[in-house]
């Protein structure tokens, strides 16, 4: 089996069963605030249902109302 979607800096915006993988590509929680400011980030984004999968804690809860707060108009939900 070969998925590339499964392997690191691999498949960005690679579609699988309706869905578009957007890797941002971070190295620390911090950087979500500038990715997000991206024009290319938010067009990537737009009309979207985001899905975020994070290792979990405050940081992954933060990043998603942060998402929420600044496009949360432009997309048809954050999970």
């Amino acid at each position: 089996k070969d998925d590339k979607s499964d392997k690191e800096g691999e498949g960005e915006g690679e579609q699988k069963a309706g869905a578009t993988y957007i890797d941002p590509k971070m190295r620390k929680s911090t950087d979500f605030t500038s990715w997000l400011a991206e024009e290319d980030t938010k067009q990537k984004l737009e009309g979207k249902t985001v899905m975020m999968f994070c290792t979990g804690g405050i940081r992954c809860e933060r990043a998603s109302a942060y998402l929420n707060s600044q496009i949360g108009n432009k997309v048809n939900g954050v999970f």
